[in-house]
């Protein structure tokens, strides 16, 4: 048995492949129309004012961040891709960490609301696993102090908000359409802007800031997404409701499959919105289930079942964050990183492969433990 993590789901080769043969005609390989036509295609899907493709979720990031002329200090939590303050400190801003919610995991907004101080001036949102911020209330509190809002929402392109695309909220949200999410173009981010200065401004610098004159108006880098890559988005994109269907119905076996199961807890989604589930979130309460998270995972490892434990560790405890970590602990984050894991879960899964999975999972969990006795 060898079921992987996560594998993505190619739309057919041949209806790439016609994209291909007009490219290749043309020999433009960037700046071209395939890229145009993505981004029109999904402005319209989302209902958004501006969308610009670059060639990954952090090239967004880091463009868009630059964009807001932030300066200080930036809250975002811990318990996310280390991507996300990776933007913040290419930016020169500082990461201030904050908690996550131990049901959502998304985060924890009174934290939030307890580390702006003088020198805030933005708050960083990040959509775990597709599982939509409680934007109303975010928004809310950074209209209250005067901050940016940004969302990093990598795994959730079709994620809905109180009906609404998740990424209509704050003043910039970046997709990623990297080979592990939904919609893949290889390599590739989004961003989804209502601000039309910020997308000519990030046109601009995904491009070195060269608007074709070779004299460059801002300082940018190559964060162009090729006219291959779009290709691929073009037909990906096509499939996304279809995906995120599979996912949630896949999600939804997996929690029949589990249920009752001692110390096993799902991510919980608000009953409004609509979770694209890039990944298949469970919290592993080890004194309950009798069975720690590295434990399942070394099991599942060893049965050819590939599972993720993440994320671990949190931001916060990586070694590159050393210098950024103030003496403020992150007693949630800590034990939600530590509790979490993501077993198998693509659009093109099986239930049968999700059925086969649990009963491994319960096998493993109803095992007694071999008790420690004196030698």
């Amino acid at each position: 048995m060898n079921i992987p993590i996560s594998q993505p789901t190619l739309p057919e080769l041949t209806t790439v492949v016609r994209h291909l043969r007009k490219i290749f005609k043309s020999r433009q390989l960037t700046n071209g129309i395939f890229v145009r036509q993505f981004e029109e295609r999904l402005k319209k899907y989302l209902g958004a004012k501006e969308v610009v493709c670059v060639s990954s979720a952090t090239s967004g990031l880091m463009l868009s961040l630059q964009a807001l002329g932030l300066h200080g200090e930036v809250l975002v939590p811990s318990f996310t891709f280390p991507a996300t303050t990776h933007a913040i400190v290419w930016n020169d801003l500082k990461p201030v960490f904050v908690e996550c919610d131990p049901r959502t995991f998304n985060l924890d907004l009174e934290d939030v609301e307890r580390k702006i101080t003088p020198r805030t001036s933005a708050i960083f949102g990040v959509h775990v696993f597709g599982n939509p911020v409680d934007m109303q209330r975010l928004t809310a509190l950074a209209r209250r102090h005067k901050l940016k809002v940004i969302i990093d929402g990598a795994h959730a392109l079709g994620s809905l908000y109180r009906g609404d695309s998740a990424g209509l909220y704050g003043d910039v949200t970046v997709f990623s359409l990297a080979p592990t999410k939904l919609v893949t173009s290889g390599e590739g981010g989004i961003i989804v802007t209502k601000d039309p200065r910020l997308a000519r401004m990030v046109r601009l610098t995904r491009n070195y800031g060269n608007p074709a004159d070779y004299n460059c108006r801002d300082i940018g880098f190559n964060a162009r997404m090729s006219e291959i890559h779009a290709a691929l988005g073009i037909e990906s994109f096509k499939h996304l409701e279809s995906y995120i269907a599979a996912r949630n119905a896949l999600v939804s076996c997996y929690k029949k499959q589990l249920a009752g199961l001692p110390g096993f807890y799902f991510q919980q989604i608000d009953s409004r919105d609509r979770s694209t589930f890039n990944y298949c979130a469970v919290f592993v309460d080890a004194k309950e289930s009798g069975t720690g998270c590295a434990q399942l995972h070394a099991a599942l490892s060893s049965r050819g079942i590939h599972t993720k434990r993440y994320f671990y560790p949190a931001v916060h405890m990586q070694d590159a964050y050393k210098p950024y970590v103030g003496s403020m602990p992150l007693p949630v984050t800590e034990i939600v990183s530590q509790s979490v894991i993501c077993p198998p879960l693509f659009s093109h899964m099986k239930k049968d492969t999700v059925i086969k999975i649990c009963d491994i999972i319960k096998n493993i969990v109803s095992k007694p433990r071999k008790k420690k006795g004196k030698a």
